[in-house]
């Protein structure tokens, strides 16, 4: 194919460099293009002195206006060339009939023009927001949520009102935005076809930034996509269903020549280019396969949500990949089948007669337990839903029935590892033996004993954290149906993190003035984190109950919020004043649903087609 280039000069005023530019356009084959007022006419003698005898070789087309120019282009690619770029115009791969765009000689291309008035479309910057606005609304547009807000602080610079909130926690609009907003980034960051929101999404500034913007996939990937469920998101979720579909190939590879087993694992980290080995770094988060396995608690939780056939089918042999890996993986132990050797991510345990050396391998530790009965429950619940049934399904239920149960430590705690260890860290950012309790589904209070363990792991493990730590600790206590504790979780991830403060692991979270999540340094798990906390405590519906208001903070006394999803495909609306609420259920299928207002009995509804069922307290 013939490569076809064009120069555009806008009002152009120098004679001599438009005669030059012609001859070069002649010489090359390239179209020029003049587009007026110019400083001169075409038949200056000056400009055909430069261009010499090349004219009659020279395909050339005038234009009165920017508009004209524009309209008679249409569809066109544009690369405009000024000063003031970010991108060398040698670093650009520009396209077959492309138009380079130069401006007058003396003040270059006009203001207006690159504050993008036209595009490579030539559709008009109000054009162009109309369409985005349109497109990104259909998804934002699906949950509105208020508190109540008052408009003296709404009006308020936002770094003013972050630093006035913590004298002034009434300001409730503030938490109602950064909800909002955790949607708003994922909407932006993460859509079908693009890749999946990495720890920084797609705001990252930097040549080498914090963790390359990898995926770490311990609990920060998976907290990204928390919200897509419950906060009526789905389609964002794709791009995580390929990524678990892209490192497949890799991590059979790695489950193969790491352990000598069949089926997919994955270490700790993952990238764009879908590595599943370890990453450099210590022992006690490194040598942790089970990654891929906590992807998979994601997208079948996504499949809860939606009940969405298609989707299963989708995603049920990456379940039945990792679930090959893990049941060829797991030794017997007197306590029942368990992942072993194993660390709990990040943390360590005194050890020794003086507790003074630190360890992180034991035999074995509750965090892989538990992701491993959580794949197993997921993966035998989508067999029986696909009425897919085969060997791998026999060893699978075997396994499950026999697997090691979470234990309960001498001071009333969920056992970390196989023993009661006194931990290196007691308060550790990481809450991972408490996995069954968000984002598993194994403690409940239908669990009472281990139900109350957890509750005073999360007390020994105090309150303060990273961004996303804080993010986490908020869908626990949510869990926990504490609405107090949930509420002051909520108002501390709201303290103002100046970007010059020194980088604090253990307790350093909180956002910045334009609410991105300091964890420290930004990461944006944390903003997402926030949204799923938000969600969790107005909706819950993971113990086959859908819980109203299961843990509202204090200060939210009066709201309203529509378009949250419970498991199961049903839509939910709340709105709430002075402790009485009234909610609206609605199901494209007729069910049957049991329903719960707050600490309220329980009561079973039936839902019918398309309907709008009312419940009151």
């Amino acid at each position: 194919m013939e490569y076809s280039l064009n120069i555009a000069l806008i009002e152009p005023e120098i004679p001599q460099n438009t005669g030059n530019i012609a001859r070069t356009c002649a010489a090359t084959g390239a179209r020029l293009h003049l587009v007026g007022p110019m400083g001169f006419t075409i038949t200056d003698k000056q400009v055909k002195r430069a261009g010499l005898d090349y004219w009659d070789k020279l395909d050339i087309t005038f234009y009165d206006s920017q508009e004209e120019f524009f309209e008679k282009n249409k569809g066109a690619d544009f690369y405009y060339f000024s000063t003031k770029a970010e991108i060398a115009h040698s670093d650009m791969e520009y396209k077959n009939n492309a138009f380079l765009v130069f401006g007058k000689e003396t003040k270059g291309l006009p203001e207006e023009l690159l504050k993008a008035d036209f595009d490579c479309t030539g559709k008009s910057y109000e054009a162009l927001r109309t369409e985005h606005l349109k497109e990104y609304q259909k998804y934002y547009k699906r949950v509105s949520f208020s508190l109540g807000e008052k408009d003296e602080y709404a009006e308020k610079d936002l770094r003013q009102r972050l630093t006035d909130f913590q004298d002034h926690p009434e300001d409730v609009g503030l938490n109602a935005l950064l909800f909002q907003y955790g949607r708003y980034l994922l909407i932006a960051a993460s859509r079908p076809g693009t890749q999946a929101a990495n720890l920084q999404g797609i705001w990252n500034a930097e040549l080498v930034p914090p963790w390359f913007s990898d995926y770490t996939i311990n609990i920060n990937t998976e907290m990204n996509y928390w919200q897509t469920g419950p906060c009526n998101l789905e389609e964002m979720g794709e791009p995580l269903v390929r990524l678990c579909e892209e490192m497949a190939a890799d991590g059979k590879e790695t489950a193969m020549h790491y352990f000598g087993k069949e089926g997919v694992c994955s270490f700790h980290n993952t990238d764009l280019w879908r590595k599943t080995t370890p990453a450099d770094g210590r022992a006690e988060w490194n040598f942790w396969p089970m990654g891929y396995a906590w992807l998979c608690r994601n997208l079948y939780d996504q499949y809860l949500f939606t009940e969405d056939r298609a989707y299963l089918e989708r995603i049920y042999p990456v379940l039945k990949e990792n679930v090959r890996f893990c049941v060829e993986s797991v030794v017997g132990t007197a306590q029942g089948y368990a992942m072993s050797p194993a660390t709990s991510p990040e943390n360590d345990f005194l050890f020794g007669e003086e507790k003074k050396e630190k360890l992180t391998v034991a035999q074995y530790t509750e965090n892989e337990n538990a992701i491993v009965r959580n794949l197993l429950r997921d993966y035998l619940e989508a067999g029986r839903i696909l009425g897919i049934r085969d060997e791998l399904t026999g060893q699978a239920e075997k396994i499950f029935e026999e697997m090691a149960a979470p234990a309960v430590g001498s001071n009333g705690q969920i056992l970390e590892w196989n023993e009661d260890f006194e931990e290196a860290d007691p308060h550790h950012r990481h809450l991972s033996q408490l996995y069954e309790l968000h984002p598993g589904r194994g403690i409940t209070e239908k669990t009472p004993e281990l139900y109350e363990a957890a509750r005073t792991s999360l007390l020994r493990r105090g309150d303060a954290g990273t961004g996303w730590s804080l993010a986490w600790k908020i869908l626990m206590w949510a869990r926990m149906k504490d609405g107090v504790h949930t509420g002051k979780l909520m108002n501390e991830i709201l303290h103002l993190v100046e970007p010059k403060e020194s980088m604090n692991m253990a307790n350093g979270g909180g956002v910045y003035a334009n609410l991105f999540c300091a964890h420290p340094p930004y990461q944006i798990d944390g903003n997402f984190g926030y949204t799923a906390g938000v969600a969790e405590a107005l909706l819950q519906s993971h113990d086959g109950v859908i819980t109203i208001l299961p843990a509202l903070p204090e200060k939210w006394t009066k709201g309203e919020i529509s378009g949250l999803k419970a498991r199961g495909n049903i839509t939910v609306s709340i709105r709430w004043e002075n402790g009485k609420a009234e909610a609206w259920l609605s199901s494209d299928t007729e069910k049957k649903v049991t329903v719960r207002i707050g600490k309220g009995s329980e009561k079973e509804v039936l839902l019918k087609a398309g309907e709008l069922c009312m419940i009151a307290e």
